[in-house]
């Protein structure tokens, strides 16, 4: 089974995936399918140690061709909306992209 595939199961998968709809500031909407993550970073100031909780959404990059900064991505169910902070392609295929979230 080649990444892609496996990629399309973990996300139709009603325990890891959800529909939502990505927004882009330009363009139509995009009704896709997405994985959250909400990992905590632990870094090092001073002589603290700093959790900071983030929240990361992974979709496929044939869904959202390139996020930008303060899109919005919606979940219909619920009515939940976030903008879209950051992101990267987090796979050496190129296939995700890991966008960083916040509740809006």
């Amino acid at each position: 089974m080649s990444f892609s595939a496996l990629l399309d199961v973990l996300l139709s998968d009603p325990n890891l995936g959800i529909d939502v709809v990505y927004r882009p500031l330009m363009g139509a909407p995009v009704p896709c399918r997405a994985a959250f993550a909400n990992p905590d970073i632990e870094q090092q100031l001073a002589t603290a140690r700093v959790r900071d909780r983030k929240r990361w959404l992974i979709v496929k990059s044939a869904d959202v061709a390139q996020p930008s900064k303060d899109d919005m991505i919606e979940i219909p169910v619920g009515g939940a909306e976030f903008r879209v902070l950051n992101f990267s392609a987090n796979d050496p295929m190129r296939l995700t992209w890991r966008i960083e979230v916040a509740a809006s």
